[in-house]
């Protein structure tokens, strides 16, 4: 196994993606400090998948002290999740004026929409959706509550006179549940649930690298499906399955071949995990992780492992 540094070629100081939002707060929270506030999606992917297509009316910021702060979108924002993998992203805003001080959460709010029969499907259905190959579009609810949103509880300063900014990573993987039961089955609903990480991104680097064409499941009789690379915090960390609780990955990366290996009929496949705070992880390749259910254990194989450390501002090659 090898790994080496190269400069980080996805600078998070992109050209923003320009936006017409008003935004409502009550400056008695901070004594009328303000900073500059940006915000970004990115996103760990699903299995089979082919778009994700999630549809924000506004952002919720809520101070430790004080009323909330609400950046409200002129326009929905429909923004494709699985076009944003690795170090892909997306703005929501960017270099926006926000009362400064300590936040302990962000509430982020989807269009409402889908059945009108009633509780529960008419307060959790949104016009959200997820798209799988051969298939018309499932719409997405939010199991928590609309009036609630994806709920990110992660402290973060904006600085009085200075600058935050900050990218919300969803990781589909454990987000996205097939739920049980009416009214959900029979109209082919999705849960969408808050599994979402917030990062700093002056103090995040990126992961990539290549796996052995000889652990895939195109390639191995013992794989049961679902090529993918699991992060953990703990370099130490035994690799397992997602599970909801202490002990689960960071996050999760798919395993693909590149375009340019199926053109010219070689086999070379990779996987990209963006948006890693500095430090040590353990990382594990499996190609079973589309058995992998969130709501219970697992018995997952994994074939390769290995710690790799990430700095900020550089993309780390680690292969297995």
């Amino acid at each position: 196994m090898q790994h080496q540094k190269i400069p980080l070629l996805a600078t998070l100081l992109a050209v923003p993606f320009l936006i017409t939002a008003c935004l409502s707060s009550d400056d008695s929270s901070t004594g009328g400090d303000t900073g500059q506030m940006s915000l970004a999606v990115t996103d760990a992917p699903v299995d089979d998948a082919e778009r994700v297509l999630v549809r924000f009316t506004s952002v919720e910021l809520r101070p430790v002290e004080g009323e909330p702060v609400v950046y409200e979108f002129d326009d929905v924002r429909t923004i494709d999740l699985l076009a944003q993998q690795g170090s892909d992203h997306e703005w929501l805003f960017e270099d926006h004026e926000v009362p400064a001080g300590e936040y302990e959460q962000i509430r982020l709010h989807l269009e409402p929409g889908g059945l009108s029969d009633g509780p529960p499907a008419s307060v959790l259905g949104t016009t959200s959706t997820i798209e799988f190959p051969d298939r018309t579009p499932s719409p997405l609810a939010v199991p928590s509550g609309l009036q609630t949103g994806l709920k990110l509880v992660s402290g973060f300063v904006v600085p009085a006179d200075g600058e935050a900014s900050l990218t919300v990573d969803f990781d589909l993987r454990k987000a996205i549940t097939r739920p049980k039961g009416e009214p959900w089955v029979a109209n082919d609903y999705y849960f969408l649930r808050p599994a979402l990480r917030l990062v700093d991104n002056t103090e995040v680097g990126h992961l990539e690298g290549e796996i052995d064409p000889d652990l895939v499941d195109a390639n191995n009789d013992a794989c049961t499906g679902g090529n993918a690379v699991y992060v953990f915090d703990d370099p130490e960390q035994d690799p397992r399955d997602i599970r909801d609780e202490n002990g689960d990955p960071v996050t999760t990366a798919l395993v693909k071949q590149t375009e340019e290996s199926a053109a010219e009929g070689t086999e070379t496949w990779a996987y990209r995990v963006g948006f890693l705070t500095a430090g040590t992880y353990r990382i594990a390749f499996t190609c079973d992780a589309e058995r992998d259910d969130p709501e219970e254990a697992d018995d997952l194989n994994f074939q390769s492992e290995a710690a790799v450390t990430i700095e900020a501002g550089e993309t780390t090659q680690q292969n297995l």
